[in-house]
């Protein structure tokens, strides 16, 4: 039998409410989630099964990797791979779907699979990855060579709630969509819209198509309806008394400026305590809050938990709490450590112990 000492907990209701808020942005809009990067550190093989009961046309990955990964554990519909995938490794399945971004790429892999099944990645203003231009005779050359493949065109506003600015991509993106259409290239699926695109949709003066790829906001993240889906708690392995002016952890870097009762934890920058948070970030233990002090290490942290009542070893110890209004949310917690809330859920180690929690909306 194995204690684990950290734990991702997913609370699969609030997915689903969170499923259900996006769907109601707009009338017409067909809301797919987004499980790349580990499930945006919710975990792939905890949510593959789950997927299931959406009714959703597919669910969007980055690589070809994780449709393996979601097949792995149970995910029996379509998928969007939405990065780059070599056309040597392109299996000849039905249900994977691609993303292509340069017209000679739709071909590659239109050769290796007379069945494959393309979604046209264009660039409308953001000039990441995506098709420049579908104006060259040698350009729609292609497109008519490729025609029966092409099932959907998607693209990525890069400002989402700045309105003006993907006004202006939108107006591209349908200008994309005119231009296939003129050679006879009919889309099931037309998607520029992520998360803050469908947040912000009533806004724009354009049609955002008929899908958008929800990923942050799906988890719980980017507006006030939403609930975060996550939770992460770890416990207290130790507790040190440090004398006044006593230096400790690497190089002596902490100064006790007090006497205090220091309280060690077995969770650090490779679990995902961001070493940013040295210093900064704080946990919860028996309602109170307690900072960090120092550098957070590889595999342990140390808090000052001098102010705590009755603490003893033990005792869980809450690193990101699911309701939105505590000081520990993701959100604040990103806040204190200078980074974006998507930084900090990716990097919660994958091998973290993950568990699921119904009926806590």
């Amino acid at each position: 039998m194995y204690h684990n000492l950290n734990t991702l907990t997913i609370f699969p209701d609030r997915l689903e409410h969170n499923f259900r808020v996006l769907s109601e942005c707009q009338p017409g809009i067909q809301v797919v989630p987004v499980v790349k990067s580990n499930a945006y550190g919710h975990g792939i093989k905890m949510l593959a099964p789950l997927l299931n009961k959406y009714d959703v046309p597919f669910i969007c990955v980055d690589s070809l990797y994780e449709a393996y990964e979601l097949e792995k554990y149970s995910y029996k519909k379509d998928i969007l791979i939405m990065g780059y995938v070599d056309p040597r490794d392109i299996p000849r399945r039905r249900n994977f779907i691609y993303a292509v971004s340069t017209l000679e790429y739709a071909q590659a892999v239109v050769r290796t699979y007379s069945k494959i099944r393309l979604h046209l990645f264009v660039d409308t203003g953001m000039h990441r990855e995506g098709i420049s231009s579908l104006d060259t005779v040698y350009g729609r050359g292609i497109l008519i060579k490729i025609k029966p493949h092409i099932e959907g065109i998607m693209s990525h506003l890069s400002t989402p709630d700045h309105i003006s600015t993907s006004d202006t991509q939108i107006e591209t993106f349908q200008s994309f969509l005119d231009k296939i259409e003129d050679i006879g290239i009919q889309t099931l699926y037309q998607h520029i819209a992520a998360s803050g695109g469908i947040i912000h949709t009533h806004q724009y003066r354009w049609n955002i198509g008929n899908l958008a790829r929800t990923g942050i906001a799906w988890y719980g993240y980017g507006h006030e309806r939403l609930l975060p889906a996550l939770r992460c708690t770890t416990k207290l392995i130790q507790i040190k008394e440090i004398k006044q002016g006593e230096r400790v952890w690497y190089d002596g870097t902490f100064e006790a400026p007090q006497s205090m009762k220091i309280g060690i934890l077995p969770i650090g920058y490779h679990d995902g305590m961001d070493r940013r948070l040295s210093g900064v970030g704080l946990v919860g233990i028996r309602d109170s809050l307690s900072p960090i002090v120092w550098r957070v290490s590889m595999n342990l942290t140390a808090v000052d938990i001098s102010d705590v009542p009755h603490v003893t070893v033990g005792d869980e110890v809450l690193y990101i709490s699911e309701e939105r209004d505590s000081p520990l949310s993701l959100e604040r917690q990103s806040e204190r450590a200078q980074m974006i809330p998507y930084d900090m859920l990716v990097h919660l180690n994958k091998e973290m112990f993950r568990t699921l929690s119904w009926g806590t909306k």
